[in-house]
C-alpha cells in the first residue's frame, strides 16, 4: 500500500467513525479555524471570519492553553508556525518570527490591544510573565501588521485577550512547578460584575520562579538555580458604560541577571509599566461608527542597579530611564454599501504620540548606560519626540474575490516619515478558502537607537504570502501557506572592543513554507504544524552563520509540533505535545577562552510534554491539570541569534507543574 493510499484508508476510518451524534463537537473545529472570529487582522476593529482575514492568523483558544498545561506564553507560542525563541543579555527571552530575530520592536505585543513594547529597545519579554489561566484567547498575526498598528508590527502581531465573560462571576488558578527543586508558584486572581449598564473587570496575578535549574558557562559555570529568579506582577482594572472603556494596568517584570562582574552575585532587572486609556465608541447609525482614544504610558524598561556604580568609583550595570508616552486619536468606520452580495467598509484614522525620556541628572559619570546622546554626540539627560500618523484601509466583499487595501503613514520627529500600503484578497469556497497578501511593514528606531546613531533610519520590510486551505467534512482541516521576507536597512546592534551601537546594516530576508493540520472529533483534537524557512538575500553579518548560508543564528530551519487531547471521559482528558527543531547555531565562549566567540552547533532536539485534566472536579467551576514538561530531558538553550556576548540560555529541565482554576458565579 503506497502513501497516499494509507492517508486514504486512516481517513475513511476515523471519518466513518464519526456519528451524527457528535456535530457540535465537530463544528468546533469550523469556529475555530474558518468561521472563528477574528479582529486582529483588520483596521476596523471588526471581526472577520478567519478564512477571510487580510493576513495569515492563527488563534489560540483556552481550551488548548489549558490542555498545553502552559507555565508561560513560551509554552503557548512555539506551537504557532514559525514561532521560535531566542535569548538575549540579563536572562532575557526574545522571539523570533519566521527566521528572523523579532528582538528590539519587530513583533507588536498588546494585551487586550494595549502595546506593552518597551519603548527603550521595543522589546517583549517572555517567561513566566503572563497570568495564562486569565487568557481567553491569542490572536496571532504571523506577516506584517505595520498598516494597522505601525512601527512594532513589522513581522508580526501577538494579542492576548483576556477573559471577559459577560456573567458575574470570581475566578482564579494556583500553579506549582517542582522537580529536584520548587520552580515556581504563581497565583491569579480575577472578577467580572454588573451594575446595569456598568461593567467593572479587575485581576491581578503574581508568582516567583525561576528561569533555569540547568548549569550556566559565563566567564564560570555555575547553576542558575539562585540566580535566575523571575517575580512577576500585574494589576489590571477596566470599566465599561455604554460605548466607554477605560482600562488600567500596572505591570513589573523582575528577572535576576547575573552580575557583569562577578556572575554569581545576580541583581535584579525591572521592566515596568503603568498604563491607563480610555475609548469611547459612538454609534451614529448602522452604517458609521466614530471612535476616539487617549492613553497614558509611565515605563521604565531595563530598571537595574547591580551595586557596583553607586558605591564605586568603577564601572558598572547602572539603568534607571523612564519613559512617559502620551496618545491620542479619532478612527471612524463607514460601511457606504451593504446588500446581499457586496459589503464595502471604509476605516480611516489619525493619531498623535508624544515621547518623552528623562534621566536623573546627578547619575555618576560611571553609570555609563544611564546615559543618552545627542545629535552632535554629547551626553544629555532628556530625549523627546513627537509622531503623527494616519491610516486609511476599504474592504469590498463581494461573491467573486473579498478586496482589502489601505495604508499608513507615520511621521516621527528624529527619523522622518515612513508609508506602507497593503493589498489582502481572499475567497471562500465551500471548505476551500485562498488569500493573497502584499504588505509593507516598517520598524520604527527606538530611544536607545536615535540616542546611539541620531542618524538612524526606520528598518523596512516588503512581505509576499500565500495561503490555502481546506476543510473537509467538518472535522478535518489542511492548511498550508508560503511566504517571502526582504528586510530593507536592518537596525542591528554592534558591539566592539571599546563601544557599542546601533546601524543600518542592510538586507536581510527569509522565504519558506508553513502547513497544518488539525483534526477534531468527540474524541478530542490533535493539531500538527510544520514551518520551514531558508536565508534570501542576506548580507547582514551580524545574523550570518559561518558555512550555513540559509541559516540565521539561534534559529533552526525545520520546526515540527503536534499537540493533541483525547477525552478519556466526560470530565478527564490527556494531553501530549511534542516539539522537534533542526540544528541550530549560536556564538558561544568557553570557559579556557571565555573573552573569544565561536561558533557552535547545537544538534536537533524533541521537547515533550504530558498532562492529565480533569474538569469539574467534584462541582462546576473547579479543574485540576497535572502533568510533566521536558518529557525527553532535552536540556533544550535557548541561543542568541546575534553576538550578544552571552551564552545560549538554559531552559528550565523537567518539571512536574499542577495547576489548580475555579470559577464562581457572583449572586447578585
Amino acid at each position: 500500500m503506497n502513501l497516499f493510499a494509507l492517508v486514504l484508508a486512516v481517513v475513511g476510518a476515523l471519518d466513518a467513525g464519526i456519528e451524527t451524534s457528535d456535530v457540535e463537537a465537530l463544528d468546533a473545529l469550523d469556529e475555530q479555524l474558518l468561521t472563528a472570529p477574528v479582529v486582529v487582522a483588520s483596521a476596523s476593529g471588526i471581526a472577520q471570519k478567519n478564512s477571510e482575514s487580510p493576513g495569515v492568523v492563527s488563534v489560540i483558544t483556552r481550551e488548548e492553553i489549558e490542555n498545553l498545561g502552559a507555565r508561560d506564553l513560551i509554552d503557548v507560542l512555539r506551537f504557532v508556525p514559525g514561532f521560535n525563541f531566542t535569548n538575549d543579555v540579563e536572562n532575557t527571552v526574545g522571539l523570533s518570527i519566521r527566521g528572523i530575530s523579532a528582538l528590539e520592536g519587530k513583533v507588536l505585543f498588546m494585551l487586550d490591544g494595549q502595546p506593552l513594547n518597551d519603548l527603550s529597545y521595543g522589546n517583549m519579554l517572555f517567561g513566566s510573565r503572563e497570568a495564562i489561566s486569565l487568557i481567553e484567547r491569542i490572536e496571532v498575526i504571523r506577516g506584517p501588521g505595520s498598516a494597522i498598528y505601525g512601527g512594532f508590527a513589522e513581522l508580526g502581531v501577538i494579542n492576548v485577550i483576556t477573559r471577559s465573560d459577560a456573567k458575574d462571576e470570581v475566578r482564579g488558578s494556583l500553579s506549582t512547578g517542582f522537580w529536584s527543586n520548587v520552580a515556581r508558584v504563581t497565583g491569579a486572581l480575577a472578577a467580572n460584575k454588573t451594575f446595569g449598564d456598568v461593567t467593572l473587570r479587575a485581576s491581578v496575578f503574581s508568582g516567583s520562579a525561576i528561569r533555569s535549574d540547568q548549569s550556566y558557562l559565563q566567564g564560570s559555570v555555575f547553576n542558575l538555580r539562585d540566580y535566575s529568579k523571575i517575580r512577576p506582577l500585574s494589576v489590571s482594572a477596566s470599566l465599561e458604560w455604554k460605548g466607554l472603556k477605560v482600562q488600567f494596568l500596572y505591570d513589573d517584570f523582575a528577572a535576576d541577571s547575573e552580575a557583569r562582574e562577578d556572575p554569581s552575585a545576580p541583581f535584579t532587572v525591572h521592566n515596568k509599566n503603568l498604563m491607563a486609556s480610555a475609548r469611547y465608541d459612538l454609534v451614529l447609525s448602522s452604517a458609521v461608527t466614530l471612535s476616539a482614544f487617549a492613553s497614558y504610558l509611565r515605563q521604565n524598561p531595563w530598571q537595574a542597579d547591580d551595586g557596583l556604580v553607586l558605591t564605586e568609583a568603577a564601572s558598572g550595570y547602572y539603568f534607571d530611564k523612564p519613559i512617559d508616552r502620551i496618545r491620542g486619536g479619532l478612527s471612524g468606520q463607514f460601511t457606504p454599501l451593504q446588500t446581499s452580495n457586496h459589503t464595502v467598509r471604509v476605516q480611516a484614522g489619525a493619531l498623535f504620540t508624544s515621547d518623552s525620556s528623562t534621566v536623573d541628572a546627578d547619575t555618576p559619570a560611571v553609570a555609563i548606560y544611564n546615559v543618552y546622546y545627542d545629535r552632535d554626540g554629547a551626553n544629555t539627560n532628556h530625549l523627546a519626540f513627537v509622531s503623527f500618523a494616519a491610516f486609511a484601509e476599504a474592504t469590498w466583499l463581494n461573491p467573486i474575490v473579498n478586496v482589502t487595501a489601505g495604508a499608513r503613514y507615520d511621521w516621527q520627529s528624529s527619523y522622518g516619515g515612513a508609508f506602507v500600503p497593503r493589498v489582502a484578497l481572499t475567497k471562500e469556497l465551500g471548505g476551500f478558502h485562498a488569500k493573497a497578501l502584499l504588505g509593507r511593514a516598517f520598524r520604527g528606531p527606538t530611544f536607545e537607537n536615535i540616542s546611539l546613531l541620531p542618524t538612524i533610519k526606520p528598518e523596512t520590510t516588503t512581505v509576499i504570502e500565500l495561503e490555502a486551505g481546506y476543510q473537509w467534512r467538518n472535522w478535518l482541516y489542511v492548511g498550508v501557506n508560503a511566504y517571502d521576507n526582504r528586510v530593507y536597512d536592518a537596525i542591528v546592534y554592534q558591539q566592539t572592543d571599546v563601544s557599542s551601537s546601533y546601524l543600518n546594516a542592510g538586507q536581510t530576508g527569509t522565504r519558506g513554507v508553513e502547513a497544518q493540520v488539525r483534526a477534531r472529533g468527540s474524541w478530542g483534537y490533535a493539531n500538527l504544524a510544520y514551518a520551514f524557512y531558508t536565508v534570501s538575500g542576506d548580507t547582514v553579518a551580524q545574523y550570518a552563520v559561518d558555512g550555513h548560508p540559509t541559516l540565521h543564528l539561534g534559529i533552526p530551519a525545520h520546526s515540527l509540533t503536534l499537540h493533541a487531547s483525547f477525552k478519556v471521559t466526560s470530565h478527564l482528558s490527556i494531553n501530549p505535545a511534542v516539539v522537534v527543531y533542526s540544528e541550530r547555531y549560536g556564538l558561544e565562549s568557553t570557559l579556557a577562552d571565555p573573552d573569544t566567540a565561536v561558533l557552535t552547533r547545537f544538534p536537533p532536539s524533541v521537547l515533550g510534554s504530558l498532562f492529565l485534566v480533569y474538569r469539574n472536579l467534584g462541582f462546576d467551576g473547579l479543574d485540576v491539570a497535572v502533568g510533566v514538561h521536558d518529557l525527553f530531558g532535552a536540556n533544550y538553550r535557548f541561543v542568541s541569534a546575534y553576538n550578544s556576548g552571552v551564552n545560549a540560555l538554559p531552559q528550565m529541565g523537567r518539571e512536574v507543574l499542577a495547576t489548580l482554576t475555579f470559577r464562581h458565579d457572583l449572586v447578585k
